[in-house]
């Protein structure tokens, strides 16, 4: 874009966006934590209660991170357009976006993640998180990429766009940031450079915006141009449905086992049918590669010979049928 273009767009430009702008606010309360919290308070026999809590603690976990992202980005003072937690689909694809900023030279994408312990980066750009406790490492795992997931998530917002005739030159642009005040990152002066200047702490995000806006860009967009890219991203935001099924236990078949409670007939030896629902989840689980538990826990186990409910009590008559 040559001087004098520069010139005028800015000259031409009557500038409303002066300040954020908040086009899709933080959620408090997201449909998944809603559903996990209902899960998690009440009584079906068919819920995997240890997995419901656990994800319901990270997606808890997640939400504190992301709040203190947009409390950054709401008082960074910056002309910008703000969305908060952002799915979209497109052709076979589909992308859950933490935060997308648009402004008038570029458009990013920024990654949450809120991890307990410190964030390492290795020369060849390996993300490790290492926990310390009293100043001694107790423990080291790799993790997966964050920098490969939000480079997918920017492909897919691009296309998108794109093949709504949306954006052409504007640059879709990412960060990365951990949002645990806790977490000390430590990258590798020699880690690939697209690394080093993308991965941020969250008091740091109005800095890194500041920076970026001063950068060139091939484009300076007028502020219909900039409403018009926030309000397509709004029409293609996809609400991001909650699928019960993925935390029912893997062995009630409920389908199979609705019966009439009262054409029951009695259970007799509870220890053999514990023993034999003890042993059916050994086997279950080694069918399905996971761990014991993750077929139905112990308190599960206890449970099923208290519960009044038909497909319990029909699964139990099943298995003593067999012994």
């Amino acid at each position: 874009m040559s001087f004098l273009k520069k010139v005028f767009n800015v000259l031409s430009d009557k500038r409303d966006i002066t300040e954020p702008i908040i086009h899709k606010d933080f959620n408090q309360k997201t449909t998944i934590i809603h559903a996990l919290t209902n899960l998690a308070e009440g009584h079906d026999p068919k819920v995997d209660k240890r997995k419901v809590e656990q994800h319901l603690k990270l997606f808890s976990i997640g939400q504190t991170g992301e709040s203190s992202v947009m409390f950054e980005l709401k008082n960074s003072l910056l002309p910008i357009v703000i969305f908060h937690d952002v799915n979209i689909e497109y052709e076979d694809y589909k992308a859950q976006l933490d935060f997308v900023i648009v402004t008038h030279k570029f458009i990013l994408v920024i990654e949450v993640k809120k991890l307990f312990g410190n964030i390492k980066v290795t020369d060849k750009g390996e993300f490790q998180r290492v926990i310390t406790k009293n100043n001694k490492i107790i423990n080291k795992e790799g993790m997966y990429s964050p920098i490969n997931q939000v480079e997918r998530h920017v492909a897919i917002l691009e296309k998108l766009l794109k093949s709504k005739n949306i954006i052409n030159k504007c640059p879709i642009r990412y960060a990365i940031t951990f949002a645990n005040p806790k977490t000390i990152i430590d990258i590798s002066a020699k880690a690939p450079g697209h690394i080093q200047s993308s991965v941020i702490r969250h008091d740091q995000i109005k800095a890194f915006l500041t920076s970026e806006l001063k950068k060139e860009s091939p484009v300076f967009m007028l502020d219909d141009i900039v409403i018009n890219i926030a309000e397509a991203i709004k029409e293609n935001c996809q609400q991001k449905e909650f699928d019960k099924r993925q935390y029912l236990l893997h062995n009630i078949e409920t389908e199979d086992l609705l019966v009439e409670e009262n054409n029951l007939p009695s259970i007799s030896d509870k220890n053999s049918l514990k023993n034999a629902l003890i042993n059916y989840r050994s086997k279950k689980a080694k069918q399905l590669e996971c761990v014991p538990y993750h077929v139905f826990t112990n308190k599960t186990l206890d449970e099923m010979f208290e519960s009044q409910h038909p497909p319990f009590i029909a699964l139990l008559h099943r298995i003593e049928a067999k012994l």
